[in-house]
């Protein structure tokens, strides 16, 4: 049985952990990186690359934030 995969704090961390911890695959990952929406890794050589487990970690933080422009919903008016 495997280990379930978890994001260390700092460091550096292959995509099967980067997968693990956010919420699409492998080419969403990939479109997300190539628009500047996710950050990118770091390519240490010809086959390897990794992502700073830190630049992670504020990317979630930044997707739990209230999106700004959102307005929180309105509850509607009860007549009486």
């Amino acid at each position: 049985m495997s280990k379930p995969l978890t994001l260390p704090t700092a460091g550096w961390v292959r995509e099967p952990t980067v997968l693990a911890v956010v919420p699409f695959g492998r080419t969403k990952l990939r479109q997300e990186v190539a628009a500047g929406r996710f950050p990118a890794p770091k390519k240490f050589s010809e086959r390897v690359v990794a992502w700073d487990a830190a630049s992670i970690h504020a990317w979630i933080d930044a997707q739990r934030e209230p999106q700004a422009g959102a307005s929180a919903p309105v509850a509607e008016a009860v007549e009486q």
